[in-house]
């Protein structure tokens, strides 16, 4: 028996499309109809992600939806839903791998595109080598992005949101890449974008360490105390740890 998948997520038709809730991201691949279950017992297990209301719970739903049904329509569901949990408990090697697997079934995934691009220039993993794949995925998902349009079922709000999000990822890449490449304006431009469309903790985090290397001091101080209050909590840690070597540096004069 098959059990057609018709109260979790709305219809997809053609196109990416992601719901968000309780901050945590369950993306529907691209294609023509919805995923579909081979049993009510797979259905429910895949439900208990809606059901998880910190990211702890929700990696724990999807990683246990993911060992017991590996074969499922709805792997690539609740592999991004994990992806994006593990990311923000500060899990990257987890989080990269869900990436990556996300992307053997669907190279077009664009939340999976831009999250492993992001993950790629991630604060405490970044390897200069990957700057220029992190370009290309980004510059890919931002691409793909762009051919997508309001699914007929979406709501218009979360459907915004969902768009801002993602260009914000890509924004941060591109700002990035340009710090490090040494277009200090051009990355301060970028990221600014990103802080705009999505105000989370790494676009303010990356601000502040981009304003350090312009000598704005001020302006780092500013920036790192909005990461620290936007969270999430790992982010908080490097935004201290960011403004208590500005203190160091300023006393050291």
């Amino acid at each position: 028996m098959r059990v057609a998948f018709v109260s979790y997520v709305p219809p997809c038709l053609g196109m990416l499309f992601c719901l968000l809730l309780h901050a945590q991201s369950i993306s529907v691949p691209s294609g023509s109809k919805g995923p579909q279950a081979k049993s009510g017992a797979e259905l429910d297990a895949f439900g208990l992600l809606y059901e998880a209301h910190t990211p702890k719970d929700s990696a724990a739903a999807a990683e246990s939806f993911l060992r017991s049904y590996p074969d499922s329509e709805f792997v690539e569901y609740a592999a991004i839903a994990a992806m994006h949990s593990h990311h923000d408990m500060g899990s990257w090697k987890r989080s990269k791998e869900l990436a990556e697997l996300v992307l053997k079934i669907d190279p077009d995934n664009v939340d999976a595109l831009l999250h492993l691009a992001r993950l790629l220039i991630d604060p405490e993993h970044e390897d200069k080598g990957n700057l220029g794949e992190a370009g290309r995925l980004a510059e890919r998902g931002l691409t793909k992005l762009k051919t997508m349009s309001i699914p007929r079922s979406a709501n218009s709000r979360d459907w915004l949101r969902t768009r801002n999000s993602f260009t914000a990822i890509g924004s941060s890449v591109r700002g990035w890449v340009c710090f490090r490449t040494g277009a200090k304006d051009r990355a301060i431009d970028y990221l600014k974008e990103a802080a705009r469309l999505d105000p989370q903790g790494e676009y303010f985090y990356r601000l502040s360490l981009v304003a350090e290397a312009k000598r704005d001091v001020k302006g780092s101080r500013d920036w790192a105390s909005q990461a620290i209050q936007a969270g999430p909590e790992w982010i908080g840690v490097l935004a201290r740890r960011q403004l208590a070597a500005l203190e160091a540096s300023c006393d050291d004069r």
